[in-house]
């Protein structure tokens, strides 16, 4: 037995396989994976212009964007009031296309 050959050889079979059920075999078309539209309610203080949401013990802004997709909602009327959405779809990407009126739920601690 030459010296690691079969010992090694199954380990690289092996890794091959794994690498063809994942990405599939060369020159083969793969469909892209996301995560579908969430219909979500959103509350989050506006400062600066952005919508920030404090969730799963993080603080990130969202991109607020309204049925067609346009960026400017007007927060900065907002400015340093907590807002709430009850109805909107949270896109990948942290997008998400309002399909409710603001509500000011307080100011911003």
């Amino acid at each position: 037995m030459k010296s690691g050959a079969t010992r090694h050889g199954f380990a690289g079979a092996t890794f091959v396989a794994l690498v063809f059920l994942q990405l599939g075999a060369p020159g083969e078309a793969s469909q892209p994976v996301a995560s579908q539209p969430v219909l979500k309610a959103i509350t989050g203080c506006v400062r600066s212009g952005k919508l920030w949401v404090e969730e799963f013990g993080g603080k990130y802004w969202i991109h607020a964007r309204d049925a067609i997709h346009r960026p400017d909602l007007g927060l900065d009327r907002f400015e340093g009031k907590k807002l709430r959405f009850e109805h909107g779809y949270l896109l990948p990407g942290d997008i998400y296309v309002v399909q409710s009126a603001a509500t000011v739920v307080g100011d911003c601690q």
